[in-house]
């Protein structure tokens, strides 16, 4: 039994599809079917009028943009994936996008120094602010005509700094910890997770943090004001990992740790739960988000931090979705024997806090590792992450 889907895209003005609406193709109405129809090969007639340069498509996809398609394409049915040529009306544009695809298989030989042509520039400036996590070129040139283009253009073209690891697509896992723990990893960047490990078909894109304090980490927002967890689940490439508005769906991410980025500072602090025999069944078993969203900090018992944290404190944790108060996950300081609501802090006025801005009223300012039982002029980034242990 075969699939297939026809998609029209109109042209609106030439040169200005680029990466944007192809990627938006594939995340929202590709592959959520293809992961649910489970292929045992795929098929791709590689025609490359959609490419760069091509005088009838005139669509501006990179080569670049091709590797990344290509590389999503790579976690169905376990890789098996053929690519045929058939068509393109720009040899050299078929020949960079062609070689492109091909080396989507062999990542790991490709240099982490990257450059990036500005596709992401062109269709809307402001939403590809992210360009790093939408376009990374992956480009192993198949020839040393191809190789001199390639390098002609890297120093004709803008450059832009990435991470030192390369932003993979992989899975789909429970989560970002399953992954690493079944040695699937291939570093820090976006995976396909599915926390029910079902039909995939409700699979989603979620940024995994690998390496911070032995990885395994799904983060879940990252914000310099206020969030809501509860209902800003999807993730868009518009706004990847680490820049304002990046979300992904936690609610159902069963953990027992959390960890808290400062991106001004580059700080890092995380918080395990203790396990004390004096804390209920429900406080000692792994929590998850979607089950908790407004009680009290004592259903979770106390926690430990770690990294840049006062270590002369327990801390105690809110999971909140009350948009009217305050919203998001909040850790703060366990003081005067008082377990915090999401609606009453205990007035506790000295112990650090770690949270998000609430929507209305006081408590505005995002907070890290400092009291934050008051308005705090600040916009500082944060992001949010989770883990079972």
């Amino acid at each position: 039994m075969a699939m297939e889907i026809n998609i029209s895209l109109n042209l609106i003005q030439e040169n200005t599809w680029g990466m944007l609406i192809t990627l938006a193709v594939f995340h929202h109405i590709l592959l959520p079917i293809a992961y649910e129809f489970e292929p045992d090969l795929v098929l791709v007639s590689a025609g490359f009028d959609s490419a760069r340069g091509d005088p009838k498509g005139l669509c501006d996809v990179t080569p670049e943009g091709y590797h990344h398609l290509t590389r999503m394409l790579m976690n169905l049915a376990n890789g098996r994936v053929v690519i045929v040529l058939e068509g393109g009306y720009n040899l050299s544009s078929v020949e960079e996008s062609m070689c492109a695809c091909t080396s989507s298989s062999s990542w790991r030989s490709v240099p982490t120094a990257r450059w990036v042509y500005d596709t992401c520039d062109r269709f809307n400036t402001s939403a590809y602010t992210s360009s790093q996590n939408i376009c990374t070129p992956y480009i192993r040139p198949c020839s040393t005509e191809t190789s001199k283009k390639l390098k002609r253009k890297s120093k004709e073209e803008k450059k832009v700094e990435y991470p030192s690891l390369p932003v993979e697509y992989t899975g789909p896992g429970i989560d970002c910890q399953d992954i690493k723990s079944r040695g699937l990893s291939e570093g820090d960047g976006l995976y396909w997770l599915d926390p029910d490990a079902g039909s995939h078909s409700n699979a989603f894109l979620a940024y995994c943090d690998m390496t911070s304090y032995n990885g395994g980490w799904t983060m879940c927002y990252t914000t310099d004001e206020y969030v809501n967890p509860k209902t800003e689940v999807t993730y868009s490439a518009q706004f990847p990992y680490g820049r304002v508005g990046y979300r992904t769906n936690c609610n159902n991410i069963s953990f027992t740790e959390i960890i808290f980025s400062d991106h001004q500072t580059g700080n890092k602090t995380y918080f395990t739960r203790q396990t004390a025999e004096t804390w209920s069944l429900e406080a000692s078993e792994p929590i998850t988000a979607a089950d908790n969203y407004g009680k009290d900090a004592g259903t979770y018992g106390l926690w430990d931090g770690v990294g840049a944290v006062d270590n002369l404190y327990s801390y105690q944790l809110l999971l909140c979705d009350e948009i009217t108060t305050f919203s998001g996950f909040f850790v703060s300081g366990f003081t005067r024997n008082c377990f915090k609501k999401c609606i009453h802090w205990c007035d506790d006025t000295t112990s650090p806090y770690f949270r998000t801005s609430s929507a209305h009223g006081g408590y505005q300012g995002v907070v890290f590792n400092k009291n934050g039982h008051a308005n705090i002029v600040d916009k500082r980034l944060m992001s949010v992450g989770l883990r079972m242990r």
